[in-house]
């Protein structure tokens, strides 16, 4: 492999070694500044600060990862995260409405390409999109996960129409769909969009009637597919009642918290699940 970067402010510098290992887990920083990687590819070219952002390539010129840490105390030993990584992040940002300027109402799922769910009187269901159907070809290009789908978007406008090829049942069809403008936010659809989540306003009624621990926050009533909020271990069921410092007690506060969070960025949420009191952290889309 090779690595390009401007390690020590050295321009249009290259490196090359091997593939060392895949699957890295590496933790750099203590205390408050500690951040954990995972999953890496491990190489043997020569990564320095300045380095950072810059591609890791193949013999072939192919992407294999992005350069990203090294380890202090050792030499030749550099980490790169995976290409397969970086299309994930990637279809999530193109995703956003702030850079999708349009939408399907399709929501989908990787591995292979398929549709997860299907909006209420969206383009999609107009045209006939079922959830379950799998995705081969996305306007007139294949498709193979979600980012080929936030590519093809990205040049598309509202009232432009597309063609997808789907399968359904084994057999392979074409529907057409004309793309509509993005829905205007609601809180809900900002919860929904950044975690991955719906949910409602615990109050004291909900609470009584469903025989939940406490009386306020917010009830996950449903998690999307590959969302955030799912890799993170969410359920249905959950009760949200913190994110980061902050106590949570309904939809709209959850939103004013997340105003201004970046995507990608990680926040810890205190969720409770069966009466007992559970972290982890979600990196918002």
């Amino acid at each position: 492999v090779i690595a390009l970067g401007n390690p020590y402010g050295l321009s249009n510098s290259v490196t090359s070694g091997i593939v060392s290992s895949l699957g890295r887990d590496i933790a750099i920083g203590s205390g408050e500044d500690r951040r954990e990687f995972k999953g890496l590819v491990q190489t043997s070219a020569l990564i320095n600060p300045g380095n950072s952002g810059g591609p890791l390539v193949n013999l072939d010129g192919e992407l294999v990862g992005v350069n990203t840490a090294i380890v202090d105390h050792a030499q030749g030993i550099g980490f790169a995260i995976p290409v397969e990584q970086i299309r994930k992040v990637l279809a999530e940002l193109l995703s956003t409405p702030e850079v999708c300027p349009v939408w399907l109402g399709i929501a989908f799922r990787s591995g292979p390409l398929s549709v997860a769910d299907v909006a209420k009187d969206s383009p999609a269901a107009k045209a006939g999109v079922l959830p379950g159907d799998r995705v081969h070809t996305f306007a007139s290009r294949p498709a193979f996960d979600a980012f080929d789908v936030g590519m093809a978007l990205l040049y598309l406008r509202p009232g432009d129409r597309i063609e997808i090829g789907l399968e359904r049942k084994g057999r392979r069809q074409n529907v057409t769909l004309t793309l509509a403008e993005p829905r205007p936010l609601t809180d809900e659809s900002v919860l929904s969009r950044r975690f991955g989540v719906l949910g409602q306003n615990v109050d004291r009624s909900l609470a009584a009637s469903m025989r939940l621990p406490v009386a306020w926050g917010i009830l996950v009533a449903k998690v999307e597919p590959q969302s955030p909020a799912e890799r993170s271990g969410v359920r249905v069921g959950d009760l949200l009642v913190q994110i980061g410092r902050y106590r949570v007690q309904t939809v709209q506060q959850a939103v004013r918290l997340l105003r201004d969070a970046r995507p990608g960025d990680s926040v810890s949420v205190a969720i409770v699940r069966g009466g007992y009191l559970a972290r982890t952290s979600v990196r918002l889309r």
